[in-house]
């Protein structure tokens, strides 16, 4: 990474990729068209415009968040003039292509989920109690889980060009996060940690799948009437995982994987080659600036340890308050009450503090049914418990905007 103290982040979550490069004592530099309150004070924000990217100096490192695996032409572009903190074009090609990556694991005797295409396919599809196949349909370009959809068990019509359909297993979803020195020749993947992830809610019934928000820590993975994995066990399988892509794909940056359990093992859904909104609820779990890895990345020292053992950690969650009509915010719409009733008494909160709202969107915007308004926060005693506060702590701020 070079010797500057900046750094430029595009994308999706940009709020929370800008409070990491903060705790990494690093001064960001936002393209983000929201333009909401709650960015780091030090933090220089803008919309996303070819004139601002031109007067960013070319030696200012660029961190990719959420989005930007479908904006691949630009990508190469910005790569060739500047730093880049993440995967190449080419890498983010190969890896989210589903029946590659599917045979990757596949061939390095790793647990796969059966994708088929028009055009090819890979494995045998799932199947039901009563042994019909069942899959998800899901277009290629697809960020936050929209645009998925479960499809009969008897509908054998292949996808369209933009589309391709996964073997669909029950449960929920998980994601475990890496981070891979900027020197693919080492072929390294640091094991960062664990998050059980939040799909589908009250306000999005269309959209079951949707990406709605994250929670850590978690200490094993209960699935019902499966065996119960403990932490040790499931990490060393994720460790092998996680090392298998990134030798094969040679991943670089920080990275991630959503994954379900299937037959008692995880099944890799898909990869995330950037920073992701998950990583930002391990940071604060661990109390560890994971973007500090960058600093240390183009040598082969052994990394520090990352992720201590998970004793007495409460479980940190967010999840996304979404409109479920259209709505306008009032000019001079205020957020401190709402924040007031959910327990807190500012809106400002500190780099290592847990919020209780974030991604504030200021007075007049508009936002349309399925639209994000803001982020709710819960800490709790378990998985659940955290789940449960989220819900409960969504349905205040709910009532708070409609009244």
């Amino acid at each position: 990474m070079p010797d500057s103290n900046q750094l430029l982040i595009s994308g999706f979550s940009t709020r929370g990729a800008a409070w990491s490069a903060v705790r990494a004592g690093l001064n960001p530099i936002l393209f983000d068209q929201c333009r909401d309150l709650d960015f780091p004070p030090q933090a220089l924000v803008s919309a996303d415009t070819n004139d601002f990217w031109n007067q960013i100096p070319e030696d200012i490192p660029f961190l990719p968040t959420g989005g930007w695996e479908n904006r691949l032409e630009q990508l190469q572009f910005i790569a060739a003039k500047r730093p880049l903190l993440g995967n190449s074009a080419e890498i983010i090609q190969r890896i989210r292509n589903p029946v590659i990556l599917q045979l990757v694991l596949e061939t390095g005797r790793h647990t796969s989920l059966a994708v088929r295409s028009s055009s090819n396919s890979t494995g045998r599809p799932g199947c039901d109690s009563n042994g019909s196949r069942r899959w998800i349909r899901k277009p290629l370009a697809n960020t936050g889980g929209f645009g998925i959809h479960l499809i009969s068990d008897d509908d054998e019509t292949l996808p369209l060009d933009g589309y391709y359909d996964q073997e669909f297993v029950a449960g929920p979803v998980y994601s475990a996060q890496f981070f891979s020195p900027i020197k693919p020749e080492l072929h390294q993947a640091e094991f960062l940690g664990i998050t059980k992830q939040l799909t589908g809610c009250m306000e999005l019934p269309d959209n079951p799948f949707a990406y709605t928000g994250t929670i850590a820590s978690v200490r094993s993975i209960n699935e019902p009437d499966q065996k119960v994995w403990s932490s040790q066990n499931m990490t060393k399988e994720l460790r092998k995982i996680g090392s298998r892509l990134a030798g094969v794909f040679q991943l670089q940056g920080v990275w991630g994987f959503d994954f379900k359990i299937k037959e008692q093992r995880p099944a890799v859904i898909e990869v995330n080659p950037r920073y992701t909104a998950a990583l930002e609820i391990l940071e604060l779990v661990h109390q560890t600036a994971f973007l500090k890895l960058f600093q240390a990345s183009d040598t082969a020292k052994k990394f520090p340890c990352l992720t201590p053992d998970y004793i007495s950690t409460p479980a940190i969650g967010k999840a996304f308050l979404f409109a479920t009509a259209t709505l306008q915010l009032p000019d001079d719409w205020d957020w401190r009450p709402v924040i007031e009733q959910l327990g807190g008494s500012t809106m400002e909160y500190t780099a290592w503090e847990i919020p209780q709202l974030s991604d504030m969107p200021r007075g007049g915007m508009t936002f349309s049914r399925g639209d994000p308004i803001c982020t709710v926060w819960a800490t709790g005693d378990s998985i659940q418990n955290c789940e449960e506060k989220l819900l409960e702590r969504k349905r205040i701020v709910q009532k708070c905007l409609l009244s």
